[in-house]
């Protein structure tokens, strides 16, 4: 064990002494950052803008003047939310013998840059005619949710006075009704649903980039040393299963260092998050509490996890012959952790479906579905057990399995040697 401590306080100085973990480390919290406060940023900086419409109205009433005053509310939003568009509306009535013409003076008016759209309300709109729309803006989601807002609660009243419907009571009526989600056996809140799920996804992303990036490391350092045959002095004083244990926990120390240094960087983003969002008249929605037997879940299954894929992906090191090589047995080392990527969606709609049990009881998978699937759900405490103590053996055979193809591999030159030849290795190793 003191030797493979050695080999671990090697690599762990090595990886963080690299330009990649020191660059890493620095620009990682400020690429979350970017994610984060950069839509923001961009939605101030961009604004809503300002949009000219015409409003021609068929109907011979005061439904135009109703969508104008909407956009007109809309339009006084702007001064508080940045990303609002400020609407300058004209209202034009019109007949159905003069549409055709109306609508050709307007798109004049739009090519020659005086207007940027028009907005047609037909005579049999509040029987069931669509609006039609038509602009250079036709395409901004900011321009066009407050033209459909508009127009819906201005059709929508016209219809309630038309059926002597009191508006008051009809919006007391429809008002929506507050539901608080609880997880059993807890009197607080658990948070909206959406996102949970989004904690939850965060989660999975986290553990399946962070197994592919410090697990590969491994295969890139092992089969580098293989090449330079540095391996055969370093085995002559030091067992292989020694020497592949000391690579992988020191490798694995150093992502863990980097993902803490990553996670107390965001800890602290989030706590000043309402703060920051304040500055750009931006608001934060509630997060949900995050029990921490989710906490627990994401740092067993993403240490466990990189165990059992780092001893894949030093076999395959040891296996492959060139770096080209290496990347073609990549695949298959991924393969697993692809389809629990997968999952995610069979999560989001059932957490509690067979499907998703198997996935969680699965090794090569749990590491993805488990950590998400008690982001969103309770898991009943014999099948988080039974993952649990199906993880570890799954490892320690793995660890076993890989040692025997490492100890032979490594010392292996020339073509890359086949199914048989590693079947023979792991009998004979």
């Amino acid at each position: 064990m003191n030797r493979a401590w050695v080999v671990i306080k090697r690599e762990f100085l090595e990886g963080v002494r690299t330009k990649m973990f020191i660059i890493g480390t620095l620009f990682g919290p400020l690429i979350m950052a970017l994610f984060i406060v950069g839509p923001v940023l961009l939605a101030g900086a961009t604004g809503g803008g300002v949009a000219r419409i015409t409003i021609l109205d068929a109907t011979g009433g005061e439904l135009g003047q109703s969508v104008a005053t909407s956009l007109a509310a809309a339009s006084a939003r702007a001064s508080t939310d940045e990303t609002q568009t400020v609407f300058h509306t004209r209202v034009e009535g019109i007949s159905p013998e003069t549409e055709q013409a109306k609508v050709g003076d307007t798109r004049a008016e739009i090519n020659a840059g005086k207007l940027d759209g028009y907005l047609l309300l037909p005579a049999g709109i509040l029987k069931g005619d669509g609006a039609i729309y038509e602009g250079n803006n036709a395409s901004a989601m900011s321009v066009t949710r407050e033209i459909d807002r508009a127009v819906v609660s201005a059709v929508r009243e016209q219809r309630l006075d038309q059926a002597g419907i009191p508006r008051d009571e009809l919006t007391q009526i429809l008002a929506s009704v507050p539901v608080e989600k609880r997880r059993l056996g807890s009197e607080k809140a658990a948070g909206d649903a959406q996102l949970a799920i989004g904690v939850g996804y965060f989660i999975l992303f986290a553990v399946y980039m962070g197994v592919i990036m410090y697990g590969s490391a491994v295969g890139r350092g092992v089969q580098e040393e293989k090449r330079d045959r540095i391996v055969e002095v370093i085995l002559s004083s030091i067992r292989a299963r020694d020497f592949m244990a000391g690579k992988v926990l020191g490798i694995g120390a150093t992502g863990l260092l980097q993902m803490g240094i990553w996670a107390l960087f965001g800890v602290v983003l989030m706590s000043q998050a309402h703060a920051i969002a304040g500055m750009f008249h931006a608001q934060v929605p509630a997060l949900p509490q995050i029990p921490g037997v989710v906490v627990f879940n994401f740092l067993f299954y993403f240490i466990t996890g990189y165990f059992l894929y780092g001893a894949l992906f030093a076999a395959a090191g040891a296996i492959a012959t060139n770096s080209q090589e290496l990347q073609q047995l990549q695949f298959p080392v991924l393969l697993p952790l692809i389809v629990g990527f997968l999952f995610m969606l069979p999560i989001i709609q059932n957490p509690s479906s067979g499907l998703v049990v198997v996935g969680s009881l699965i090794p090569f998978t749990a590491p993805l579905v488990v950590p998400m699937r008690s982001a969103v759900v309770d898991i009943p405490l014999g099948q988080w057990l039974a993952s649990i103590v199906l993880m570890i053996a799954t490892i320690i055979a793995m660890i076993w399995v890989a040692a025997k193809v490492y100890r032979v591999g490594v010392l292996s030159t020339g073509k890359r040697p086949t199914w048989a030849e590693i079947m023979r290795w792991l009998r004979t190793a």
